[in-house]
């Protein structure tokens, strides 16, 4: 277990809540933050999600027991805190979540100072998130995980309380949607310099 989770968890059994929260949010928060902004593209909506992670972390934290690692604790929590943010902007919204225009700008506004070589990677790193978009949450959030944020099959079976074999069979899922989805290209309106952004869906693996 790393050194600070132990002090995290001494500090939750002598009942210093206060000073094992700081050093919770101080470990965690930008681990919350990756997952929370690779979910939906969006700096308020991940700062909206981290902020109720982190306050439904610091309820739960006396409760727990050690059974498995604070990160899977703290990425159930996460992906869980998502899912819901999920079906609330389900009901408030009656347009596509997925705003391909800012996409484009914000990959256009770096074009110019970067070389060839880094502009192609973090175009196809834009297009690669603008997918995840395009495909249900319950295979987005093991593709974030395993592909973005490097856990293991077995480390997200435990996060999402699935058996590593309905994992594996998500993550298979998801690849095919995204492959689909890159191969046939992404639509950026508005703009005279928008097109149709194509790339291979076997740089997907």
């Amino acid at each position: 277990m790393n050194a600070n989770d132990e002090q995290i968890l001494t500090l939750v059994k002598q009942e210093r809540r206060d000073e094992a929260m700081r050093l919770f949010v101080r470990r965690f928060q930008e681990k919350i933050y990756s997952v929370a902004y690779r979910m939906f593209l969006n700096h308020d909506d991940a700062l909206d999600v981290s902020q109720e992670t982190l306050i439904q972390a610091d309820r739960a934290l006396s409760g727990f027991r050690g059974d498995s690692s604070l990160d899977t604790f703290v990425y159930r929590i996460t992906t869980n805190v998502c899912l819901n943010y999920c079906r609330k902007q389900a009901r408030r919204r009656t347009v596509d979540p997925f705003d391909s225009q800012r996409i484009f700008e914000s990959l256009r506004a770096g074009a110019e100072s970067e070389p060839d070589v880094q502009c192609e990677r973090k175009a196809k790193e834009k297009m690669l998130e603008a997918a995840l978009q395009k495909i249900p949450e319950h295979l987005r959030i093991p593709v974030i995980l395993h592909d973005l944020e490097g856990l293991t099959v077995p480390e997200i079976a435990a996060v999402l309380e699935r058996t590593p074999a309905a994992v594996k069979s998500s993550l298979h899922r998801a690849k095919q949607s995204l492959k689909s989805i890159l191969s046939s290209g992404i639509d950026v309106p508005g703009e005279e310099e928008a097109g149709r952004f194509v790339f291979s869906g076997s740089e997907i693996v």
